[in-house]
């Protein structure tokens, strides 16, 4: 897609405008060496001449290029005459330029003549530019008069002594250039085809387009663009190859700017277009919206290590332009009801407690224009609840016999961090208890040593790995030769 500075570009146009002629804008020159390319150019002729050139051949003794002859053997009544004539593009007048032409009458009774006019017959044309009978060859320019639309020039039988036409090239006139300036007051018109993202109101991440027609039925069309903020997209319309209308009478061109230039924010502009005289459309406007920058997200909570099982979460969110179109909040995957209940912020919380240990909080916030922030955060839930105490052996209250070995078993559980394998002691009377280990979610003590008649107090401390301490304290009582 091409895309350039305003200023550059328009100016590229009006040079080129400019380099096709020396005329204004609005005007426009047409250059004819009767070699080729003869649009706007027809004929008329009565009984006794020929007009000759490119295309019109039947008794011309040449056709290199237009002439108006004199026919041999043949009898001009007063009056009649052949004619070559331009008529300026529709639309169009002539401003003024030059007629170059050649003259030979060896026969008193013809005479060449110019003639101007804007509209009815050529026998009430207004505006006698020049009338002349040489018998030698000879050499003319006149300058053309503006306001008109139509210039002709004629060889005709004026009254006089007639005498017989015995050589075509007795009686002749040949044309050898036409520059003509005509004015194009018509300025070409712009019109939507689709105005697409230009006019849609919306806000958009990407470039903006639409496509626009253009139309000048007399010079024809030029270039049609988009401006706004000083970026620019122009679309140049291939020209004819006829001067006539160096441009096409219609086109359409697709163009976008981009968003990238344009930058964020609401941008006016608009549709322009210009024919190949230099006349310039009125424009077409149009205002766009641009947010290409993904919203921010701060997490306000919960920080490294929440609060509890069920932490609050709160987002602080922003959007410059297009502003926050949705937002989204999961935790370890699991999308979460979100709610708002301010400006920038929102909240959120598990509905069940989280396991303690390591957690990710993610989201999703998207922008009007379709940015997205898709970030995560970890978090952690710390473990406070000290372990549990299950079955225990012997059981408090118990009753032992002085022979029996003690042997001491209690489960014991941690459904957070976990039991800390270098942090449980089994004390009796104050006393740590030999043999303590533990196997799985068992506690193992056996005491090495006969136990006197009497209450024996027994205490379990256990600690998880987060630090919580759990303690167990019973009794049980040892009687000589008895046992439970």
């Amino acid at each position: 897609m091409p895309r350039i500075r305003l200023l550059p570009f328009l100016a590229a146009i009006l040079f080129v405008l400019a380099g096709a002629s020396d005329a204004h804008a609005g005007q426009y020159t047409l250059s004819y060496d009767f070699s080729s390319g003869l649009s706007g150019w027809g004929g008329y002729v009565e009984p006794g001449y020929n007009l000759c050139g490119p295309g019109a051949t039947a008794g011309c003794p040449d056709i290199s290029t237009n002439r108006i002859m004199a026919r041999v053997g043949g009898a001009q009544a007063i009056w009649s005459q052949g004619r070559w004539e331009w008529t300026a593009p529709p639309g169009t007048t002539i401003v003024g330029g030059a007629l170059a032409y050649r003259t030979r009458m060896r026969h008193p009774q013809f005479f060449a003549r110019v003639k101007m006019r804007a509209a009815g017959d050529w026998a009430d044309a207004p505006t006698l530019l020049a009338e002349q009978h040489t018998v030698a060859l000879t050499d003319h320019v006149i300058a053309l008069a503006g306001g008109f639309r139509q210039v002709g020039i004629s060889l005709y039988a004026h009254p006089a002594v007639s005498g017989l036409v015995t050589d075509p090239w007795d009686d002749y006139v040949t044309l050898v250039r036409l520059d003509v300036t005509v004015a194009d007051a018509i300025a070409p018109g712009v019109a939507w085809i689709d105005g697409g993202s230009l006019l849609d109101g919306a806000w958009h991440r990407d470039d903006v387009c639409g496509t626009v027609a253009v139309g000048d039925n007399e010079s024809g069309v030029a270039s049609v663009w988009l401006a706004s903020d000083g970026i620019s997209s122009g679309w140049s319309a291939p020209p004819t190859g006829s001067q006539y209308q160096p441009g096409p009478p219609w086109a359409q061109a697709s163009l976008c700017l981009s968003a990238a230039a344009l930058g964020d924010g609401v941008h006016v502009g608009a549709v322009g277009g210009a024919d190949t005289s230099g006349e310039v459309a009125a424009g077409l406007p149009f205002r766009v919206h641009i947010d290409r920058t993904p919203p921010t997200i701060g997490v306000v909570a919960p920080g490294a290590v929440a609060a509890d099982a069920r932490p609050p979460i709160e987002l602080a969110f922003s959007d410059a332009a297009s502003g926050i179109a949705s937002i989204a909040i999961q935790v370890d995957g699991v999308a979460l009801p979100v709610a708002v209940p301010a400006a920038g912020r929102a909240t959120a919380r598990p509905g069940a407690a989280l396991s303690t240990g390591a957690h990710t909080l993610s989201w999703s916030a998207i922008d009007a224009a379709g940015n997205r922030n898709d970030g995560s955060a970890a978090f952690s839930v710390p473990d406070t609840t000290p372990p549990a105490f299950g079955s225990q052996e012997p059981q408090a209250g118990a009753t032992l016999g002085d022979g029996e070995a003690l042997s001491v078993s209690v489960t014991v559980t941690d459904a957070g961090s976990g039991i800390d394998p270098a942090a449980f002691d089994l004390l009796l009377d104050g006393t740590p208890v030999e043999h303590v280990w533990r196997t799985g979610d068992v506690i193992h003590g056996v005491v090495g040593r006969r136990l006197l008649a009497g209450v024996h107090h027994l205490v379990l401390t256990v600690s998880d790995r987060a630090g919580n301490a759990a303690r167990l304290a019973w009794d049980v009582t040892v009687v000589a030769g008895a046992g439970t």
